[in-house]
């Protein structure tokens, strides 16, 4: 075995180790949460599983970057200059493409309650900031872009959309277990709903993240677009009160979701053209 296959040995072994310690993992906290039924309970014991591509990552340092030391390695990730004015602008994409859901939800649907931000609780805003921020933003991104997205753009010739979708179809995928646990409870529609959807977005997302991380290679990138992409849901997700209303307004999400990656792929393209 050369080392191109053992290093594709090494990485299919990531992906799968990654992928069962998690589903072990929610298997075991949604045992405790049927124990239990304490939902903050269920949500903090979900924090060191979203950390698991990055210690997955960190156990098999060795073998899947050998040319690499680790401190320097983590301390490369977070040292290019933020491009503030990406920031800026895939920020905006998000809160955008949230506002406007909510608005045409909330004209056409009436299990969408009408924003109030006198009813809006503080302590609510900064758990779910805590969240955001603890969860997958952090946790997740060492491995998913730092890695794996790297990996596989190096794979396929430095091409960043081919190697997002392979990125993007293994951190679809390895959410798998959460697309029935989530809706366990719930009609055979609204899951058909949250997989398709939830499939379109994380894809969309998957896109957009790995160009803007292309054109910064700070981890913060990664890590920020998938903080905003959790936190604008949490925040808006209690207004959509019934089944119809979260039906509607993961589907519109999604289709402004995909918009907003067909402009980023655009915009990737005309940039990769004109440093050509």
């Amino acid at each position: 075995m050369n080392n191109n296959e053992k290093n594709q040995n090494y990485v299919f072994r990531y992906s799968l180790i990654t992928y069962l310690t998690f589903w072990v993992g929610i298997l075991l906290v949604g045992v405790i949460y049927l124990l239990t039924n304490n939902e903050l309970l269920m949500r903090i014991l979900t924090i060191p599983l979203s950390w698991i591509p990055t210690i997955v990552l960190l156990v098999m340092f060795k073998k899947l970057l050998p040319n690499e030391n680790k401190k320097d390695w983590v301390k490369k990730s977070f040292s290019s200059k933020i491009n503030i004015g990406l920031v800026i602008s895939v920020t905006f994409a998000f809160i955008l493409s949230v506002g406007l859901t909510y608005l045409i939800m909330m004209f056409s649907d009436s299990g969408v309650e009408k924003f109030d931000l006198s009813s809006v609780s503080l302590s609510f805003i900064v758990t779910e900031i805590i969240f955001a921020i603890v969860t997958g933003a952090t946790g997740e991104e060492l491995g998913w872009r730092g890695f794996l997205q790297c990996h596989y753009e190096k794979e396929n010739g430095g091409n960043v959309i081919k190697a997002s979708v392979k990125v993007g179809l293994i951190w679809t995928f390895w959410h798998l277990l959460l697309w029935f646990t989530s809706t366990a409870d719930q009609p055979i529609v609204f899951m058909i709903n949250h997989i398709i959807t939830f499939f379109v977005m994380t894809m969309s997302l998957a896109v957009i993240i790995a160009i803007c991380y292309s054109r910064c290679r700070n981890i913060f990138i990664p890590m920020w677009i998938h903080f905003i992409a959790n936190l604008s849901l949490a925040l808006v997700n209690p207004y959509f009160t019934n089944n119809s209303a979260l039906m509607g307004g993961k589907l519109w999400l999604s289709i402004f979701y995909v918009v907003v990656a067909g402009i980023f792929v655009l915009w990737h393209r005309k940039q990769k053209h004109s440093t050509d």
